[in-house]
């Protein structure tokens, strides 16, 4: 019987006591692939090249050998291409960091002051604007890159007022909120992760995940 790549990592993971969000960080993976991996949900895995490397760097990680984990992890690919099944990765979810309710009133509150004064709604206006986490749009890069550059653009917009980081790097932004930032990078899985905070400390952040090949 084929060994299951995704029961074997789980248990190598279990029997050493480690959380998922702990070897993420230390192998630079996004978690949720680790999931999939574990789950053996190989269409939620960008592509065969990422799936064995993630599989290899786990592997390495809970010190089990990689050889035949991944013919389990090709044989599952394999079968995914003979019956033209899609391999295609979850829809990205975005990291906001939202005060819903208190919106949800000023923005109540905003209705009715602008029917009496129109300087009042005006101000309220502004003030649920800024109990707003700040809008931000990465273009650049895609999510799950493979690349052989060891440098990559990291470029975007947020709100004009706020201020940008990238993987804890200060970045400059335009009078428009858009910003450009050249990023070195190491071989191997990288995480780009962009963050944007308003001055109140309300903050937005976007993860890419990338692959650099040497």
């Amino acid at each position: 019987m084929p060994m299951s790549f995704g029961l074997a990592l789980k248990q190598a993971r279990e029997v050493k006591n480690l959380d998922l969000s702990t070897i993420a960080r230390a192998i630079n993976v996004q978690e949720k692939y680790l999931q999939a991996l574990e789950e053996e949900r190989v269409r939620d895995i960008p592509s065969l090249t990422y799936g064995k490397y993630f599989l290899r760097r786990y592997a390495a990680y809970l010190g089990v050998s990689a050889a035949a984990l991944e013919n389990s992890l090709v044989n599952a690919h394999r079968f995914l291409e003979q019956h033209n099944l899609v391999v295609r990765p979850k829809k990205e979810k975005h990291k906001t960091f939202s005060l819903r309710s208190h919106t949800l009133l000023i923005r109540r509150f905003s209705i009715v002051a602008v029917i009496t004064l129109c300087g009042i709604g005006y101000l309220s206006f502004s003030l649920a604007q800024s109990l707003q986490p700040p809008q931000l749009r990465i273009t650049s890069p895609a999510q799950n890159l493979i690349t052989h550059a060891t440098e990559l653009r990291v470029s975007g917009s947020t709100d004009s007022e706020a201020q940008v980081t990238v993987n804890d790097q200060n970045v400059a932004i335009d009078e428009e909120g858009n910003f450009s930032f050249q990023l070195s990078i190491q071989p191997g899985a990288q995480i780009i992760r962009v963050h944007a905070v308003k001055k109140h400390g309300l903050a937005s952040e976007e993860e890419r995940q990338i692959l650099a090949l040497e």
